[in-house]
């Protein structure tokens, strides 16, 4: 790998979606609301209003204020998916107390842990060689990981096309992949890509968490589930 790719790869304190600045508008009682939509889908119940006291009414409409690319429905009006967690099957599995979720690129794997106050098993493959990717993840960090030389790919989109299609401008973007030289094959075709080591995404997810929770940071960690 080149010395700019290397250098680039560690410059990602600008990246609006890794930070979590895409989404500006986020108050006190929005931050509320997605960890409790995280906690509730992790659970397979997003049943919002009984758990945090409010209305349907108030929840639809707060529901309403996310761009659409970052909330999933089920046919019933259900939550499905939300900011990275989702029921529907991608590349990346995501296990928490026996039950088998998904994210929607690599990076959420790295923050949702903290969120949901579970370690996860994570298992993903790598789009260059296919090879299969195992590891454990919580707040504290990452262990296990299968291979050691795993990394993540990154992008970053600026902060509009990142609000106009979250997962079509930095998900599709974000792998696991089997080693570093692994990612420069792919890297070849897709101008713009950085990689992080799996300690550094780590560390960046829980900086997104500080940024996308600073007024309730005593709710991050909390238990989601009973064991």
């Amino acid at each position: 790998m080149n010395a700019n790719t290397r250098e680039a790869a560690q410059d990602t304190d600008s990246h609006t979606v890794v930070q979590g600045t895409h989404q500006p508008d986020n108050p006190a009682e929005m931050q509320i609301l997605s960890l409790e939509i995280f906690r509730q889908l992790a659970l397979g119940q997003p049943a919002l209003g009984a758990a945090l006291g409010l209305s349907e009414a108030v929840i639809g409409e707060r529901l309403q204020s996310y761009a659409p690319s970052v909330i999933d429905f089920d046919a019933a009006g259900a939550i499905t998916g939300f900011s990275g967690l989702t029921t529907r099957e991608t590349r990346h599995r995501f296990e928490i107390d026996g039950r088998t979720l998904y994210a929607w690129c690599a990076f959420d794997t790295m923050f949702l842990p903290e969120i949901l106050g579970r370690a996860a098993a994570v298992r993903s493959t790598c789009p260059a060689t296919d090879r299969l990717i195992s590891l454990t993840i919580d707040a504290d960090g990452v262990r296990g990981a299968s291979p050691e030389t795993a990394v993540i790919s990154m992008i970053n989109p600026s902060a509009e096309e990142a609000r106009a299609d979250t997962r079509g401008a930095f998900c599709g973007y974000v792998n696991y992949f089997a080693s570093a030289s692994a990612y420069d094959s792919w890297a070849k075709d897709h101008p713009g890509a950085t990689f992080l080591t799996l300690e550094d995404a780590h560390a960046k997810g829980r900086e997104r968490n500080a940024n996308r929770y600073k007024d309730v940071p005593g709710l991050l960690r909390r238990t989601s589930a009973a064991n």
